[in-house]
């Protein structure tokens, strides 16, 4: 019978299998998004009980100290995250758990696009609500996908995870009164509805 596998080693395991070497910047954004995955984005300046309860395990928080050890380009570690559109986190999870192992000048620059980031995002959650209610208040069933939704069930935070635009499901039917809606309530953001794979 086969030992079962500790949570986080399965990538590992398979880089092995594989003989696959990751980049000092590729171990640094995966030891970010491994704390994430616990459910621990730091940030938090008084934590909750249940967040206090769920603390990183040391080997998670050292896993990324040592990931950073190893980083000798910040600009090409800044440009992987926002390739990668884990900026924002990249930040986040360097500021709660290790600053002193980023020199300032590239703390300081990632932490200018956390905050450009959790800006646009605040905008784009915003935009949502307001597309939302005015469906809501239509009687047009709907379903928000991806963007804020998935950053917040994700990360706990709609700022942590990049995304450039808003999508919402609405029935086939609903199609056309959905972006006539939308288009009287909001006009001030163009409204691109995609029906049957079509812009």
């Amino acid at each position: 019978m086969m030992a079962p596998m500790q949570p986080g080693t399965v990538f590992e395991q398979f880089l092995k299998r594989r003989r696959v070497q990751m980049t000092p910047h590729a171990r640094v954004l995966h030891a970010c998004v491994r704390l994430a995955c616990l459910g621990v984005t730091g940030g938090e300046e008084r934590p909750s009980p249940a967040a206090a309860a769920a603390l990183p395990p040391a080997d998670r928080v050292n896993d990324l100290r040592a990931a950073l050890a190893t980083v000798t380009d910040w600009d090409a570690l800044r440009e992987a995250a926002v390739d990668h559109g884990l900026a924002a986190l990249l930040y986040r999870q360097i500021s709660a758990f290790c600053p002193q192992s980023v020199p300032p000048a590239p703390l300081e620059a990632l932490k200018s696009l956390y905050l450009a980031s959790t800006q646009r995002a605040l905008r784009m959650t915003r935009q949502l609500v307001l597309v939302l209610a005015a469906l809501e208040s239509a009687g047009i069933r709907m379903l928000p996908l991806k963007g804020p939704v998935l950053s917040q069930s994700a990360f706990g935070d709609p700022s942590l995870r990049h995304f450039v635009d808003l999508d919402v499901l609405v029935r086939p039917g609903d199609g056309p009164a959905a972006r006539g809606r939308v288009n009287r309530d909001l006009r001030a953001v163009p409204w691109q509805a995609q029906e049957g794979g079509r812009r």
